[in-house]
C-alpha cells in the first residue's frame, strides 16, 4: 500500500464527495456547503442534542482541513448551524424538560421534505440516515448547494414534485414555511411584551447580562453590559451553566434590573431569538428610530443588505424568490429580481417596521 499526502483543498473535496456533493454542484463558498453537509449527517446520529454537542462534534471532524484559525472555524460552523436552523433544514425545539428556571432546547433532524418556490426552485430540506439529500439517483446531479441551502431549478411541467412525493419527501407549502405569525399594530406587540415584563419582578443580581442598545449601524458591537444610568426596558441575553445563553426583556432603572422576562418558544414555534429581534425592531420604531437596511441596484437585480437580525419567517420569505449573498459589512443580504423589490420593501416595513437607509 503507498501512502501519499494531499492538499487541504483536495482533502476538501474529497469529504465533499463522501457528503454525496460534487464540486461541480456547489455555487459560491464550498466551505459553507461542506459544513452544512456535516451538520446534517451529524444530527442525523446526535439528536436529540445540544448545539454545543452538534458544533463540537463537526468541528472535531473539519478543524483539520479547513484554512483558518480553530475559533473562526467555530464561529463559521455556529453560522451554518443558525441557517440551517432558520431554514428548517435542522429543527430547534423546547425540550421537554425545559422549565422557567432552567430553559433548554435540543436539536432534531428534520424529515426530509420540499417547498415549491417561486421562478421554478425546489427547495430541498431534511435529512435521511441513507442519505444527506434524501432525492432519486437521477436528481442527485441536479441538486444546486449555495452556501447553506440546497435547491433544484426545475421547468414547466417537468412534474418534478410528484418524483419527489413518490420518492418518499413531503411536500410542505409555502405558508406552513414561513410560518409567519399574525403581526399586531406596533402599540399592541410593545404593550403585550411590556405587560409580561411588569408581572416579573427582580429582586436579586444578575450575572453574565448584557443588553442590546438602543442605536448604532453593526448589531454586535450594540451588545454591552449595564452602565449606571441605562433607564428604560431593553431586549437582553444573560449567561447559563453549561447551556446557551437565554433570551430576556428587563427593565432597567439607573443601571439596576427591576424587572426581567424570559423568552421562551411560542405556539407558533417563534424562537426566542425570533422574539426578541421581532420586538426589538418594535421598541426601536417606537422610538423613532427604526432598524434599517440598505438596497443595491445593479442591472437587473437588487441586493437588500441588513444590518440587524430579522426572525426566520421574514427571512424565509425573502429566500422565496432571493438568495443569499456576501455584502460587505452586512449581517447578511439577498439578491433579487428588481421586479419584487418593492414587494419585499413592503413586507420588511409592515411586518417589521423597518425602513431603507438612502445614506
Amino acid at each position: 500500500m503507498i501512502i501519499s499526502s494531499i492538499t487541504k483543498i483536495e482533502a476538501n473535496a474529497s469529504t465533499l464527495k463522501s457528503l454525496e456533493v460534487d464540486c461541480a454542484q456547489v455555487e459560491g463558498d464550498a466551505n459553507k456547503v461542506l459544513m452544512s453537509q456535516s451538520l446534517r449527517r451529524a444530527i442525523v446520529f446526535l439528536a436529540p442534542c445540544t448545539k454545543a454537542t452538534l458544533v463540537s462534534a463537526v468541528l472535531d471532524a473539519l478543524a483539520p482541513i479547513l484554512e483558518g484559525d480553530f475559533d473562526d472555524i467555530r464561529s463559521q460552523i455556529i453560522d451554518s448551524l443558525d441557517q440551517l436552523c432558520m431554514s428548517g433544514d435542522i429543527l430547534e425545539l423546547e425540550s421537554i424538560e425545559s422549565t422557567e428556571s432552567a430553559p433548554e432546547c435540543k436539536l432534531w433532524a428534520a424529515t426530509s421534505s420540499y417547498v415549491i418556490c417561486p421562478h421554478g426552485k425546489i427547495l430541498i430540506l431534511g435529512s435521511d440516515r441513507d442519505l444527506i439529500t434524501n432525492v432519486p439517483d437521477d436528481l442527485q446531479d441536479r441538486v444546486i448547494y449555495r452556501g447553506c441551502d440546497r435547491f433544484i431549478h426545475v421547468g414547466e411541467g417537468e412534474g418534478i414534485d410528484n418524483i419527489l412525493s413518490d420518492h418518499g419527501l413531503f411536500e410542505v407549502s409555502v405558508e406552513n414555511w414561513i410560518k409567519r405569525p399574525e403581526i399586531p399594530l406596533l402599540e399592541v406587540i410593545i404593550g403585550c411584551f411590556s405587560d409580561n415584563l411588569y408581572n416579573k419582578k427582580n429582586d436579586g443580581e444578575i450575572e453574565g447580562l448584557t443588553i442590546l442598545a438602543e442605536k448604532g449601524q453593526y448589531y454586535h458591537s450594540r451588545w454591552r453590559e449595564m452602565i449606571d444610568n441605562d433607564n428604560g426596558i431593553f431586549v437582553a441575553k444573560r449567561s447559563q451553566k453549561f447551556i446557551t445563553d437565554r433570551w430576556c426583556v428587563v427593565k432597567i432603572n439607573n443601571g439596576y434590573v427591576t424587572h426581567l422576562y424570559d423568552l421562551f418558544s411560542d405556539n407558533s414555534t417563534q424562537r426566542p431569538c425570533d422574539r426578541a429581534w421581532h420586538f426589538q425592531c418594535a421598541l426601536s420604531a417606537s422610538a423613532d428610530a427604526p432598524e434599517v437596511y440598505k438596497v443595491s441596484l445593479l442591472k437587473e437585480t437588487a441586493i437588500i443588505s441588513f444590518f440587524f437580525p430579522i426572525p426566520f419567517w421574514a427571512e424565509r420569505q425573502l429566500l422565496l424568490s432571493a438568495r443569499r449573498v456576501e455584502c460587505r459589512g452586512a449581517l447578511m443580504a439577498f439578491e433579487m429580481p428588481i421586479g419584487i423589490l418593492e414587494k419585499e420593501e413592503n413586507l420588511l416595513k409592515q411586518d417589521l417596521w423597518m425602513t431603507q437607509d438612502k445614506a
